[in-house]
């Protein structure tokens, strides 16, 4: 019962929720950095995942992102950027997914890539992740 009250109280359930890092999040003195976006619920299942920018990344060349459940190494999601394209560009990534968390929570990563440099480099960008979750029915 108690896990029920969790998922069902959760704001993130149900709706699509927007999750946004930016360019300093992913700083780091390497051409790759992994950070947690949000993470699934027991007794529930993501339904789907947009991601894209919403400003441009600068400073370095960010050649990939990609958005992955974090179980083993499989990726649910990529949105490559090439070229810092400006933010207006029409470039997503969308994937409806039915990944289930039946016991326990699954944490959905943010990975990003540069390949002409440290993102230590980066001075402007924003990485933005829309996601939807839903409950599981309860059965007693």
């Amino acid at each position: 019962m108690g896990l029920l009250a969790t998922v069902t109280s959760n704001s993130r359930v149900g709706d699509w929720v927007k999750v946004s890092k930016s360019y300093s999040d992913f700083s780091t003195d390497d051409t790759t950095n992994t950070l947690a976006m949000f993470t699934i619920p027991a007794l529930s299942v993501l339904e789907g995942i947009l991601i894209r920018h919403s400003i441009a990344f600068a400073g370095g060349t960010v050649s990939t992102v990609s958005v992955s459940i974090v179980a083993g190494d499989q990726t649910y999601a990529d949105l490559a950027i090439e070229g810092n394209p400006p933010a207006t560009a029409n470039a997503g990534g969308v994937l409806n997914t039915g990944t289930l968390s039946f016991v326990s929570p699954i944490v959905v990563s943010a990975v990003i890539v540069s390949v002409d440099g440290d993102l230590d480099q980066l001075t402007q960008g924003q990485l933005d992740v829309y996601y939807k979750v839903s409950a599981l029915p309860v059965v007693t």
